[in-house]
């Protein structure tokens, strides 16, 4: 059934088992279907992600008959003191250095942190994680495991997240994983909104990272689909070798017992939550210069995240020799807890990637104004290359104007009141265009655009919903990102 180490089940009849994975392989096979194809407009969005829910929620109750994956991802020993004693230790054997720093569960419940023991200065090492103490996918295009997937599977050869993601999910389920130690401290589960409830998902609703991480959601299930049914190959061929081409993950310790959706939902959002890029050892850009790739490093991802004024692009991971380093971005205080800065992002991929918003004042933040435009429209070919040549390009059928939130820079740039202008136009050409009823008319539009987004936040009170509290804390924290957002737009949309 392709592969060593595969994590023992309990005994069970050759012939159930055998209905079980049919049904299996059969709800995967309904899932690929559903996913495979574009997704649907906004507005069938959501009644498309119930059916994704109904399928997986199927495929779990399945899984548990015949896996023990789920128990060894929420297990017991996930983050218990033992595991973190355990981690220490390995730290050290692996020559991880933590300066003037102990890794502690936060008081406040947020999960771990790094403490300062000791004063330390700005510039001063506090983090240093040896290349090979970390995963990262170099490994993986070398392993046995995968090396056949890397070599023939396309989305493995050009989405390294992707092979990232199945690294873990490789070392989660081998029995002697040389990084078990490290394994077993990372958390069982996010405050990502993927992790979220029905009830909870719609909570986000008027805030565009609705649909955005319903398109996420989606494509990690077709992702999760599409492996799955590789991996049911490995039965067909361990029946009938005789002419087939050995698939592509039988030397993984992956099957279709053990690889359940949330071991692939949890192993996608320990990358998403806890990567770092590092130089290849084994890829190259043109020039000849190393290509950066996704890494896991042991310890790095400790240290929590901060917005301060003092913490901000100088919280640097330097690679010196064969080791990845973070050097104090500020002066940290004993008792303090130790910040660094996760980079550049928007309150919404805080909270898709990370699982929090911010509560400071985010001044890279931004809202995701969009803009549909039907296929059926008249001149759909010519608005369309408008954009393009704009640097828009569609996302499920509409574009993406970015909202800053910056009142002098709202626009980011952009020539926000022309592509409108384009947008509303009774046709394409320039008269048409710049005419002054078409501008008094995108004017008008953009304004009303802003106004009803602005207004749709105001028909919500997430206090009222029964939600979970910290999902119930970052959504009111977006949503009030978000609102300012739009305030500074409007004000800026009747000065053009």
């Amino acid at each position: 059934m392709g592969g060593n180490g595969k994590k023992k089940s309990a005994p069970m009849d050759q012939s159930e088992r055998a209905e079980i994975i049919k049904q299996l392989v059969a709800k995967a096979q309904e899932l690929d279907r559903i996913v495979t194809r574009p997704p649907p407009g906004y507005n069938a969005l959501f009644a498309e992600h119930e059916q994704i829910r109904t399928l997986l929620d199927q495929m779990k109750e399945e899984h548990v008959k015949i896996s023990s994956t789920d128990s060894i991802i929420f297990g017991e020993r996930q983050r218990s003191k033992a595991s973190i004693d355990k981690f220490l230790v390995w730290c050290k054997e692996q020559n991880i250095v933590l300066n003037n720093c102990r890794l502690a569960k936060l008081k406040d419940g947020t999960g771990l942190g790094l403490l300062v023991t000791k004063k330390i200065q700005a510039g001063e090492l506090v983090i240093s994680v040896p290349r090979n103490a970390g995963l990262n996918v170099d490994q993986a295009r070398r392993s046995p495991m995968l090396k056949r997937a890397f070599e023939r599977d396309l989305v493995m050869a050009k989405m390294d997240n992707v092979g990232m993601t199945l690294w873990l999910c490789c070392q989660r389920m081998l029995p002697d994983s040389p990084w078990e130690p490290y394994l077993n401290v990372l958390p069982s589960s996010f405050s990502l909104p993927l992790y979220y409830s029905l009830e909870e998902l719609k909570a986000i609703r008027p805030s565009p990272l609705f649909e955005e991480t319903l398109l996420l959601y989606r494509n990690i299930s077709r992702q999760f689909a599409y492996y799955f049914l590789h991996l049911a190959k490995n039965e067909e061929y361990d029946r009938n070798r005789k002419g087939q081409e050995t698939p592509i993950l039988y030397n993984s310790p992956l099957s279709v017992e053990n690889f359940t959706f949330n071991l692939y939902l949890w192993a996608m959002s320990m990358v998403a939550t806890r990567l770092n890029m590092i130089p290849s050892e084994m890829q190259t850009d043109q020039d000849g210069k190393p290509l950066m790739i996704p890494a896991l490093m042991p310890m790095f991802d400790m240290a929590n995240h901060s917005l301060s004024a003092h913490v901000n692009d100088a919280s640097p991971v330097y690679y010196e020799g064969n080791s990845a380093q973070i050097v104090a971005p500020a002066s940290a205080n004993p008792t303090e807890q130790f910040f660094i800065y996760y980079g550049d992002r928007p309150s919404s991929h805080f909270l898709l990637y990370s699982g929090f918003v911010p509560a400071d004042d985010n001044k890279k933040d931004c809202y995701k104004l969009r803009l549909a435009l039907p296929r059926t429209d008249r001149y759909f070919a010519e608005r369309t290359e408008f954009f393009l040549r704009h640097d828009l390009t569609p996302t499920a059928g509409s574009y993406i104007i970015e909202l800053f939130n910056d009142a002098d820079n709202i626009w980011g740039g952009k020539p926000v009141l022309q592509m409108i202008k384009v947008l509303v136009s009774e046709g394409p050409e320039r008269e048409q265009v710049d005419s002054p009823a078409n501008v008094e008319k995108a004017k008008k539009w953009l304004e009303v655009r802003l106004a009803c987004l602005r207004r749709a936040y105001e028909q919500v009170n997430v206090d009222s919903l029964d939600i979970g509290a910290e999902e119930k804390k970052n959504i009111k924290l977006l949503h009030a990102a978000e609102k300012a957002i739009l305030d500074k737009a409007l004000l800026a949309a009747k000065s053009l």
